[in-house]
C-alpha cells in the first residue's frame, strides 16, 4: 500500500514546555564512608532536601561509593537517575572520591555524560585534577532549553601550593572549553558547576573569568556555602551563550536549616550547602546548534551502570549510506537503530527534524524531542507505515 507522511506539528512540543529547570551543586562529604556514618533516615532526609529544593539537574561531589549514591538514588524515587565518575580514587587503595550528576527524568533528559580524562593529571611538577571534572548533556522535557553541564572539584585546602593547583585546572578546564566552543556548530550553552574551593578574587578565579569568559553567580550577600568558615566556595560560572537563558542572575544557597545549627546540619547532611540556579526552559535559543558527541573511551552511563570501557561503536559505512537517502528529509517518518553500548540493539521511531552534522534529532510520538549522536547510531531508516 501507498506510504502516507505523518507529520507531528512542531506545537505538540510546546505544549509540554517547562517555565523553568532548576539546577546545582552539592558537595555530599565523603558520601557513603565518612567516619560518622549516615544511617538510613539520613539518606532518607538528603532526599527530602533535594526535592524541597526542587531542583532537576544536580552535580553531586565528594562519592565515596556507588552504592550510597544508588541508595540516595533509591530515596528520591524511580523518576531520578545518575551517571557517576570513575577517577578519585586515594593512593592508599581505600577508595576515593569521584563527581557526577543526578537528575529528575520526568523533567530532564540526559543526551549524554562522559568523564574529562583528557585533562592532564600533572603540570609543572604538580598534580592536578584528582578527580577528573564530568561533563554530561542536559535538555527539558517538551523540546526546552538544551546546555552542556560539567561539574567539578578542584583542589581543596589553602596555601600556595594548593591554590597553585586550583589556578591550574581552572586554567586548563577553560583551555578544554575554548577548543570545545570553537568546533562548527557547537552549542554554545555550558554551565560550570561545583565544589571549586575558591572564592572571588582568587587566582583560580581571575583565571577563569578573565576577558569575561565566565561568569560567577552570586547569592545576595555572598553566605557561606560550608561550615568551615564564611567564604562561599561552591560555585556556578555561567559561559556567555547561556546568559540570557537564566530566568535570574543570581545563585540561590539554601542554607537556612544549616545557619540555625551547622554542627547538626553536617551530622545528618553535609559540610556543605548546595546551591542552584534556575534557567528559563520553554525555549531553545539555538535550535540547530549541536554538542559535540564524548571522546572514546569517555563515556558515562546512566543509572548505576560502570562507565563504559569505549565510545559507542562508529556508524558502519553501509548505515552512513542509509542516513544519508535522499528521501530522508525532515518530516519523514524514521526508525534510528542505536548501539545502546551493550552489544545489542535498540532503536527509537520518531519523525525525521533534521539532521545537522554529527546529530540526527527526531520528535517522537508524545512530542519529545530527541537527539542522538552519530557515534550511537547504527542506521537510520524509513519507516514505513500504512
Amino acid at each position: 500500500m501507498k506510504t502516507l507522511p505523518i507529520v507531528i506539528p512542531l506545537l505538540v512540543a510546546s505544549a509540554f514546555a517547562q517555565d523553568h529547570i532548576r539546577v546545582g551543586s552539592w558537595n555530599l562529604e565523603h558520601f557513603g564512608a565518612r567516619k560518622n556514618r549516615r544511617v538510613g533516615s539520613d539518606y532518607s532526609a538528603i532526599a527530602d532536601f533535594i526535592r524541597k529544593m526542587e531542583v532537576d539537574v544536580l552535580g553531586v561531589q565528594e562519592i565515596r561509593t556507588q552504592a550510597a549514591l544508588e541508595l540516595l538514588v533509591s530515596s528520591l524515587g524511580e523518576n531520578w537517575s545518575f551517571v557517576l565518575g570513575t577517577s578519585g580514587g586515594f593512593s592508599d587503595g581505600t577508595g576515593g572520591i569521584r563527581v557526577g550528576f543526578l537528575w529528575n527524568k520526568q523533567r530532564i533528559d540526559l543526551v549524554q555524560a562522559e568523564e574529562l580524562l583528557q585533562l592532564p593529571s600533572e603540570e609543572n611538577g604538580l598534580n592536578i585534577f584528582h578527580r577528573k571534572p564530568v561533563s554530561a548533556v542536559f535538555r527539558a522535557k517538551g523540546g526546552g532549553v538544551d546546555f552542556r553541564a560539567i561539574t567539578v572539584h578542584f583542589k581543596a585546602s589553602r596555601g600556595a601550593k594548593n591554590e597553585a593547583k586550583r589556578k591550574a585546572e581552572a586554567r586548563n578546564l577553560r583551555k578544554y572549553i575554548e577548543q570545545l566552543q570553537k568546533r562548527p556548530g557547537e552549542d554554545q550553552d555550558i554551565v560550570v558547576v561545583g565544589d571549586f574551593n575558591h572564592t572571588f578574587g582568587a587566582p583560580a578565579y581571575e583565571v577563569f573569568t578573565e576577558s569575561d569568559f565566565v561568569h560567577y553567580l552570586r547569592a545576595p550577600g555572598n553566605p557561606r556555602t560550608i561550615v568551615h568558615f564564611t567564604d562561599p566556595i561552591d560555585q556556578c560560572a555561567i559561559t556567555k551563550g547561556i546568559e540570557s537563558d537564566l530566568a535570574a542572575k543570581r545563585l540561590r544557597v539554601h542554607g537556612k536549616l544549616a545557619e540555625r545549627d551547622l554542627d547538626g546540619w553536617r551530622r545528618v547532611y553535609s559540610d556543605h550547602i548546595p546551591v542552584t540556579f534556575d534557567l528559563s526552559a520553554k525555549k531553545d535559543r539555538d535550535p540547530d546548534a549541536t554538542f559535540a558527541p564524548a571522546g572514546p573511551n569517555q563515556w558515562l552511563r546512566p543509572g548505576g551502570k560502570a562507565a563504559a570501557t569505549s565510545a559507542p561503536r562508529r556508524t558502519t559505512a553501509a548505515a552512513a549510506t542509509t542516513s544519508r537517502k535522499p528521501s530522508l528529509t525532515p518530516g519523514t517518518p524514521v526508525r534510528v537503530f542505536l548501539n545502546n553500548h551493550q552489544s545489542s540493539t535498540m532503536y527509537r521511531d520518531g519523525i525525521l527534524r533534521s539532521t545537522l552534522g554529527s546529530w540526527v534529532h527526531i520528535e517522537g510520538p508524545n512530542g519529545d524531542r530527541m537527539a542522538f549522536p552519530s557515534t550511537s547510531i547504527l542506521s537510520v531508516q524509513e519507516r514505513r507505515t500504512r
